[in-house]
């Protein structure tokens, strides 16, 4: 067995996430930008390389395996496929879980989230070492956060709990519906 591997067998080393659309403005700046880094850039970064792109192919794999599916060259390449495929729906989902990357206009965005990640799934899967999708999302959220475009959930795309402004504007709307229903 290969350390690292992660469908448990010898084998050797064999864009950006659609961030156009996210809000962005003046990078921070000193203290502020340093504990961005640290938090969203690598803390974070780690912690979703490792459940959007590796555990979703491992788990895959591992079941393949167990299966008997991984005993032939081509039960090799359809389980390699099946385990990218499970990468992609837990991608797709995370993702789909924050609300810039639904409704109009954010297609797009979810397709280069879906690539930039899904590509890093495929390292973790050529590879067997977890660091390509760890280096790669660290890399992927440092950049973001230098270029100041904020990171979901991004806070002028609605919340939980509206701010003040977001609530006079929905007052504001729902007043002028009413409005033009009743002429």
């Amino acid at each position: 067995m290969g350390a690292g591997d992660p469908r448990g067998s010898d084998r050797g080393s064999g864009g950006r996430a659609g961030s156009a659309t996210a809000p962005s403005g003046p990078p921070a700046e000193g203290p502020q930008l340093v504990g961005q880094l640290v938090w969203e850039g690598a803390v974070y970064g780690i912690a979703e390389a490792l459940l959007l792109a590796t555990l979703p192919v491992l788990a895959v794999w591992q079941a393949a395996d167990a299966l008997g599916w991984t005993d032939g060259a081509w039960g090799k390449i359809a389980s390699e496929a099946l385990a990218i495929v499970g990468a992609l729906l837990v991608i797709a989902v995370h993702h789909l879980g924050y609300r810039e990357f639904r409704g109009r206009g954010a297609t797009k965005k979810l397709m280069g989230a879906l690539v930039a990640c899904g590509v890093q799934a495929l390292a973790f899967l050529l590879t067997g070492n977890v660091l390509a999708p760890v280096v790669a999302h660290i890399v992927l959220h440092g950049q973001l956060i230098l270029r100041g475009v904020e990171m979901p959930p991004a806070s002028d795309t609605g919340s939980v709990t509206p701010s003040a402004d977001r609530l006079r504007l929905i007052e504001t709307e729902s007043r002028e519906e009413h409005l033009a229903a009743s002429r």
